[in-house]
């Protein structure tokens, strides 16, 4: 079991569409894997304090709380390649809206070799929809959002690591007032991890 306590500032450039990721964030996670495997995953919580609006203009503040979670077993079916059926939560409660969002997320990775971990994954929305003074605007019903993605873990020296993907996802989302916009997108992912 682990911990982490995390703070984020974030503030606007010049960018009046996304004014409310000018934000103090504050968020508490942690870490799991108990029973061999057969309960792992992460959840966090956190509070966003907006910093863009000033009481005195007349604007409103968009703050508000959110959690996201994703936990399940992890079944090794061979030497090299394991099954990992997750359940994925989110949610944001903040003044502007609401959105909660299910997920059934199957991942089966496969150890190449020792530096190369290679990690098909699919995500399959259950529900997702979002909310504005408690009437809804728009949602994704179970089959409307797919996300086909490979991935994959690579050891470039004992301390120095690399995460990498790619991904494709199908999505057709439900407008109360204006039907269905189809928003498929392409995902890619990089990042280096260093172990002092």
């Amino acid at each position: 079991q682990a911990f982490h306590i995390k703070y984020r500032n974030e503030d606007k450039v010049n960018d009046e569409m996304n004014s409310n990721w000018t934000r103090d964030r504050y968020e508490l996670g942690t870490d799991f894997n108990h029973f061999n495997g057969m309960l792992g995953g992460w959840l966090v919580v956190g509070y966003d304090r907006d910093k863009s609006s000033n009481p005195t203009d007349g604007a409103t503040r968009n703050d508000g709380w959110y959690w996201e979670g994703d936990f399940g077993p992890t079944f090794k079916l061979t030497e090299k390649l394991s099954l990992n059926p997750t359940l994925y939560t989110t949610g944001e409660m903040y003044d502007s809206g609401d959105m909660v969002e299910t997920q059934i997320r199957i991942m089966m990775p496969y150890v190449l070799n020792d530096k190369v971990t290679i990690m098909p994954r699919i995500r399959f929305t259950l529900d997702r929809e979002y909310e504005e003074k408690n009437k809804k605007v728009w949602e994704f019903k179970a089959g409307d959002r797919i996300r086909y993605e490979l991935l994959a873990n690579i050891n470039i020296t004992e301390d120095l690591s690399s995460f990498v993907g790619v991904a494709y996802e199908n999505a057709d989302r439900d407008y109360v007032d204006g039907g269905k916009k189809d928003i498929d997108l392409f995902w890619t992912y990089a990042s280096l991890t260093y172990k002092f």
